[in-house]
C-alpha cells in the first residue's frame, strides 16, 4: 500500500485560524466564555445579513 505524504505551504493566514485568534482574544479581553461568545455570533450574523441585503 503506498502512502503520500503532502505539505501545504501557505503565506496566508487561514481564515478558520484567523477567526480562532479573534475568538481567544475577545475571550480574554472581556472574560466571556467562548460559549457566550459564539452564542452572540448567530445574532449577529443575522443582523450584518439584514443591513447588507435589506432583510
Amino acid at each position: 500500500m503506498e502512502t503520500l505524504e503532502n505539505i501545504l505551504l501557505t503565506t496566508k493566514r487561514l481564515e478558520l485560524d484567523e477567526a480562532r485568534r479573534e475568538i481567544r482574544k475577545i475571550v480574554r479581553v472581556t472574560g466571556m466564555s467562548a460559549d457566550k461568545v459564539l452564542a452572540g455570533l448567530d445574532d449577529e450574523r443575522q443582523a450584518l445579513f439584514a443591513d447588507l441585503y435589506g432583510r
